[in-house]
């Protein structure tokens, strides 16, 4: 009876004192004491014989009793993130009352009994060592609640909670005992794995990840658990030796494949797989994924192929080739009269002779100049089956002139050709527009543009002016929407775009070489801004950054390449140092804008023509000679093709060079798929692993140059000596 009195006064000295003093050595001996003086009637100098074992046995039981209470409690979020190889949320279906399709939050804890609010949790599961919580996509804040460990109040997601995707929630839970004297036996647990993101549970909790370590107590199992996404789990029991400490090494077995993609008879190939575009071209080899059944598609300009399905299984590397199907004919058309211009469904493509591809259909083939009958045919190209079209002469189509002049006796020329002398009747003169020039001597030379008609008689009659000694007059310029800028004695100029509101993407103009990623066709609003007149040159680059890192070197005139879009930010971010300016690169709908030559465009498929060779260096004319065929790596370079000084090829409507070849321009947007709606100043998608990049460059095939032509490339690409920049302001 006494002993149980003693032991109900010690549990309330628990309640009122602290687990944490009584567990103190000096605090039980003293505790101890004063038990054996109670239970021997308050006599503690009785037979110590007798109160020396009860002491060790009170101070024992003191020890087992207020062990229980020596722990603290705690919670905290140690980590989040998203899973990107996570395809759970999506295999699990589950959708919000909106009927999207939830995210995923593994809350990774081997405690049970939590409350989750605050954040339209649709669906909660328990797990093993985790509990999956599928949540409405655009959630911001969870609150977590436990009866032993607390609470956490509106913990804010550190990233966008996106539909379909799978986030880890690392939620520590903690009950700190502190170590006595009279700790019971244990050793450590060490567990690796070479596997990648390895993630290792030691009794259902999460410890660490790729290697880990616990101390354990000894004599009794304990489990353990790797996994990680993409791999099979691994799980098993092991008691430890008391002796020295027990390692494991437990690698997994991969749940994944490999899709190594060709195709025949052409490489080059742009590969989707489910309907996503992936990196790189053919020959490739896809990024891990995880097993099942997908379906692929190549696509390649001037070709066509059949998608195929495919089932990957685990551990596998399956190779699969993909016929490309020529939508082409090789296509000649030869002229006698080389003067003569062609035209196919109504855009010019050479003059004098056209060699190509065209893809298979029925085209308008024109022949067309000046003055003559037009020759116009429709023609048939079939795949694979070569097409050679072989134009007469065209016919002249003449009027008749009458000339006379005042005094008579003048020189005739016309066209610079000499026709005799006034009074004159020529019965043969080709229609249309002429230039006229009358010489005679002590009289100015008469100018004039005169018309001849199909079938008339043109009649023209002048009086000529006697010589007066004319003054000086000076030319008046009027000042330009330009801004000129020069750093360290290097000279460049920016061209004012006036704003508007034009259509982007595959328009109209852009034919049957326009590419799935410029759809939809969407209207822009665009607001003032200035463009670079040139592309970047050599020149410009080292006075800013102090070196040239270019591949094509010897004239400095010579656009900058070997750029990556970050070597682009570091330029822009040095010249502003040195201007006081904010240059920048364009937007991508500043570029194509500006490329189409802004509110005074006249719908050119190419930036200023509808002949790339008028406008653009590319594969075709950037070399020795000019070539034709297909497009060959082997042959653009066995045929010296490079790059080429900026304005040397014909300047767009807004006064700008090079927007079509020469070198790939970079823009400051990332890569996205187009949208249908109206946008005003957009600038591209808020986040992306590749940045936008336009024009074409001398390497490249003709379709490639075109105004709404676009690529992706990664910001760290510096390309094969044709990754280059244009400013914009």
């Amino acid at each position: 009876m006494v002993l149980g009195i003693v032991v109900s006064l010690v549990l309330v000295a628990c309640v009122y004192c602290g687990a944490t003093l009584l567990l103190d050595r000096k605090f039980r001996s003293k505790c101890a004491d004063l038990l054996v003086a109670l239970v021997s009637n308050g006599n503690p100098n009785r037979n110590s014989n007798t109160a020396n074992p009860m002491k060790k046995t009170l101070s024992l039981l003191l020890f087992v009793l207020f062990a229980t209470f020596a722990y603290s409690q705690n919670m905290s979020v140690s980590g989040f993130r998203c899973l990107e190889n996570d395809i759970s949320a999506r295999s699990a279906d589950v959708t919000d009352i909106n009927g999207e399709l939830c995210a995923l939050i593994r809350v990774n804890t081997p405690e049970r009994g939590f409350e989750f609010t605050g954040c339209n949790i649709e669906k909660t599961e328990q797990k093993n060592g985790e509990i999956w919580l599928f949540v409405s996509p655009g959630v911001k804040f969870i609150t977590i609640r436990h009866r032993d460990f607390g609470s956490i109040i509106n913990y804010p997601f550190p990233e966008s909670i996106k539909s379909g995707n799978s986030y880890e929630l690392k939620l520590t839970t903690a009950r700190i005992r502190q170590i006595v004297e009279e700790q019971i036996q244990n050793q450590y647990l060490v567990i690796r794995s070479n596997t990648p993101d390895a993630k290792i549970f030691i009794d259902e909790e999460f410890v660490d990840r790729n290697q880990a370590k616990k101390l354990l107590s000894l004599y009794e199992d304990h489990t353990y658990r790797v996994e990680a996404p993409l791999y099979h789990s691994k799980e098993g029991v092991v008691r430890l030796n008391e002796n020295e400490k027990t390692e494991l090494q437990v690698d997994l077995e991969p749940a994944f494949g490999y899709l190594k993609i060709n195709t025949k008879p052409e490489s080059g190939a742009e590969i989707e797989i489910n309907g996503k575009l992936i990196e790189g071209k053919t020959p490739l080899t896809s990024d891990k994924l995880p097993s099942g059944n997908y379906t692929i598609q190549a696509f390649k300009p001037m070709y066509k192929s059949t998608p195929q399905e495919v089932q990957l299984r685990e551990g596998e590397t399956l190779e699969v080739s993909i016929d490309l199907i020529p939508t082409f004919a090789n296509t000649e058309i030869i002229c006698q009269d080389k003067d003569a211009d062609i035209y196919i469904d109504e855009q010019f493509k050479a003059k004098g002779e056209f060699k190509d591809v065209l893809t298979q259909g029925k085209y308008r083939l024109k022949v067309v100049k000046p003055s003559h009958r037009t020759f116009s045919k429709e023609i048939d190209i079939v795949s694979g089956k070569p097409f050679v079209e072989k134009v007469p002469n065209l016919e002249p189509i003449y009027g008749k002139l009458n000339i006379d002049s005042n005094p008579f006796d003048a020189d005739i020329y016309i066209d610079g050709k000499s026709y005799g002398k006034t009074p004159n009747q020529i019965s043969k003169v080709l229609i249309g527009q002429h230039s006229l020039s009358l010489k005679k001597e002590g009289y100015a030379e008469l100018q004039a543009t005169i018309e001849i008609a199909e079938g008339k008689i043109s009649t023209y009659n002048f009086t000529m002016q006697q010589q007066k000694k004319q003054e000086k007059q000076e030319k008046q310029t009027l000042a330009s929407d330009v801004e000129t800028f020069r750093v360290k004695g290097v000279e460049f100029k920016m061209i004012k775009v006036e704003g508007g509101t034009f259509s982007m993407g595959a328009t109209s103009e852009q034919g049957s070489d326009a590419r799935y990623n410029e759809k939809p066709v969407h209207s822009v609003t665009l607001s003032d801004y200035y463009i670079g007149e040139t592309e970047v040159t050599q020149e410009l680059w080292e006075a800013v950054m102090g070196s040239n890192p270019s591949h094509y070197k010897g004239n400095n005139q010579r656009p900058v390449e070997f750029v990556s879009w970050n070597d682009c930010q570091e330029f822009i971010k040095k010249l502003n140092q040195l201007t006081g300016k904010k240059f920048r690169l364009p937007t991508e709908a500043e570029w194509e804008y500006a490329a189409r030559g802004g509110k005074y465009s006249r719908g050119y498929k190419y930036s200023g023509s509808n002949n790339a060779d008028e406008v653009a260096w590319y594969w075709r004319n950037s070399g020795d000679k000019y070539l034709s065929g297909k497009l060959n790596t082997d042959t653009y370079y066995e045929n010296n093709c490079k790059m080429h000084p900026v304005k040397t090829k014909k300047a767009n409507e807004l006064g700008l060079y090079d927007m079509s070849g020469n070198v790939w321009e970079w823009c400051n947007d990332r890569y996205g798929d187009y949208q249908s709606n109206s946008q005003t100043n957009p600038t591209g998608p808020s986040e992306g692993k590749y940045c936008v990049i336009r024009g074409g460059g001398w390497n490249y095939f003709d379709g490639g140059v075109r105004v709404s032509s676009r690529v992706r490339s990664h910001p760290l690409d510096i390309g094969f000596g044709d990754h280059g920049l244009r400013l914009a302001l």
